[in-house]
């Protein structure tokens, strides 16, 4: 009879000690798992703060093309909150008779985006936006 109270303890001791060992797993998977979405959620945002910027800039952009005909772009606009300093770039400007091709570029935590915008020359609306790889 000792032989099997032995046996039963044993069994009830292996039995806790998987569950144990299966909880610590479930339990680092899920910190794991937070810890990616924290950082996709961080990219996600950078991106969309390099696209408003790379946005902004086309945007000033088309109003130097308002003011003068001529304006040529290739230029750093300096964009203050009122927490940081942020900056885009326009890069070339590219008109025709009709089109007028605007690219402007913005990094902002590493996130990068390049933007190139057409518009038509006549009355400086947009007729579409295209997120490059690089120009």
């Amino acid at each position: 009879m000792k032989l099997l109270t032995s046996r039963q303890g044993f069994i009830a001791l292996t039995s806790v000690l998987i569950l144990l060992a299966f909880m610590l797993v479930l339990t680092i998977g899920l910190s794991l798992t937070s810890f990616v979405s924290r950082g996709t959620a961080s990219g996600s945002y950078y991106k969309e703060v390099s696209r408003a910027l790379a946005e902004s800039c086309i945007q000033k952009a088309l109003l130097n093309l308002a003011a003068s005909s001529t304006y040529a772009g290739r230029e750093t606009i300096t964009v203050a909150t009122s927490t940081e300093v942020d900056t885009c770039s326009i890069g070339s400007i590219t008109a025709s008779s009709t089109q007028t091709l605007i690219q402007a570029s913005s990094t902002f935590q590493g996130a990068v985006t390049n933007l190139r915008a057409t518009v038509n020359t006549a009355d400086l609306s947009i007729a579409g936006w295209e997120e490059l790889p690089n120009f």
